[in-house]
């Protein structure tokens, strides 16, 4: 399910952007996407501080009150967000700037539905390819399946897998060498002989462990203490 973030300080402009995303979910068959309003990009940088990872997709009105949406934008992309961000303005010389910042797009307002449709095929097919591979966990009583960016690290256990989500833990029969195989060509990387770690969670790398965005430490081997950082540098487009 899509998370949504919505700047936006005028309540027509929200009704609006809440109805093209009802019809959008409805015309697609897909689950209608969570919404959270926020009335000020200063509102909504203070949630994405709590949990950098609750939202996928943010509509950011470049003109909102206090810091305008391309300032909130760039403050998220100096703090490595990846979220996708759509602009919206009654100002289309505006939207221009958004691509200094990575922005998925722009839409007028008021918001006509089928450009609105066109903006959000973009963010399915980012969406899409941002997930990764899927993983079917057997798990007692029947078969749970994962998206391989939603796996923060895998842990192996004797000869258990332990999948750590943001949710909840996973364990199954397998090994390291079978997972690893089938997450080959994914941002993941083995931090020490027992934990394959998704580089997307790592906040940084201290003392010889990776440090997780939930404040996990994992320590690394000796032997991965230089592979480790080359790929995460490698991932980060350093």
């Amino acid at each position: 399910m899509l998370r949504v973030a919505l700047v936006e300080d005028t309540d027509r402009d929200a009704r609006v952007t809440l109805s093209c995303i009802e019809r959008w979910s409805a015309e697609e068959g897909v689950d209608t996407p969570t919404v959270t309003r926020f009335p000020t990009g200063e509102d909504f940088l203070e949630a994405y501080e709590k949990n950098p990872t609750a939202y996928d997709l943010a509509f950011l009105d470049i003109e909102t009150e206090g810091d305008n949406g391309m300032r909130i934008a760039a403050r998220l992309r100096q703090a490595g967000s990846s979220i996708q961000i759509v602009f919206t303005t009654k100002v289309a010389q505006l939207a221009a700037m958004g691509y200094n910042v990575d922005a998925l797009g722009y839409l007028i307002k008021p918001i006509e539905y089928p450009l609105f449709r066109l903006v959000m095929r973009k963010v399915q097919k980012l969406m899409k390819a941002q997930a990764g591979v899927t993983i079917r966990v057997a798990v007692d009583g029947g078969m749970r399946i994962l998206q391989s960016r939603d796996v923060r690290y895998v842990e192996v256990d004797r000869h258990n897998l332990l999948f750590h989500t943001a949710d909840a833990t996973y364990r199954t029969r397998g090994s390291l060498k079978d997972i690893s195989s089938q997450l080959a060509g994914e941002p993941f990387s083995l931090a020490n002989r027992y934990a394959l770690v998704n580089l997307a969670w790592v906040r940084g790398i201290t003392d010889g462990q990776a440090e997780l965005d939930t404040g996990e430490l994992l320590p690394l081997s000796r032997s991965r203490r230089r592979e480790f950082p080359q790929a995460l540098a490698a991932y980060l487009g350093a």
